[in-house]
């Protein structure tokens, strides 16, 4: 019985290792801009997380594979997000790293709806968030759930809405529907709040 147990851990510890490094390749693929290759890895971690029946785990692969494929839609980065979070009005530097930041990521968008390739992105856009939602349906498996974790997972959802009716409004010269933005952002805001943030 005692050796079934430490065989049982020793199988766990080693299909951890293995998540892992699923996912370290997935960040690695990512770094290189090979998108396609970083989505495989993290598939990979989570259909071994699944198998685990690690809801944690789950998540995170989940989480990865949602980031890749918001990338593949090209979803607004982070980074602009965090860079006007930051700026106060006075940091010009600042401004001007934003001002470049916006400029590439406009180029990028606009070469790619130039290409005729929106349909796509939104494709990309739409499997993104619905692996959001399945992380946080795996977050909420967890004994105890990471609330912190589910609040960003809704703001990143929000994030994704934006570019989905930013790129919308710019190929059909239509006003945007905000109305999933902001409920996105507020399911965010309230799940902050309960976490004390």
């Amino acid at each position: 019985k005692e050796q079934q147990r430490a065989n049982d851990q020793a199988l766990l510890a080693q299909n951890l290792v293995h998540i892992s490094e699923f996912n370290l390749k997935g960040f690695d693929a990512a770094r290189l801009g090979k998108t396609d290759e970083s989505i495989a890895n993290f598939q990979e971690a989570f259909a071994l997380s699944r198998e685990q029946n690690n809801a944690a785990s789950e998540a995170y692969a989940l989480i990865n594979l949602a980031d890749a494929y918001g990338t593949k839609g090209v979803a607004i980065p982070l980074e602009l997000f965090n860079l006007f979070d930051k700026y106060d009005g006075t940091d010009y530097k600042g401004l001007l790293a934003a001002n470049y930041q916006v400029r590439s990521y406009q180029a990028n968008v606009d070469s790619l709806l130039k290409s005729n390739k929106g349909n796509t992105l939104r494709l990309d856009q739409t499997e993104a968030i619905k692996l959001y939602q399945a992380a946080i349906d795996a977050n909420k498996r967890q004994p105890d759930p990471d609330l912190k974790r589910e609040a960003w997972i809704q703001q990143r959802i929000g994030d994704l809405q934006l570019t989905s009716q930013s790129l919308l409004a710019a190929e059909a010269e239509m006003d945007p529907d905000f109305g999933p933005v902001v409920k996105a952002y507020n399911d965010a805001s309230d799940s902050y709040r309960r976490v004390g943030l």
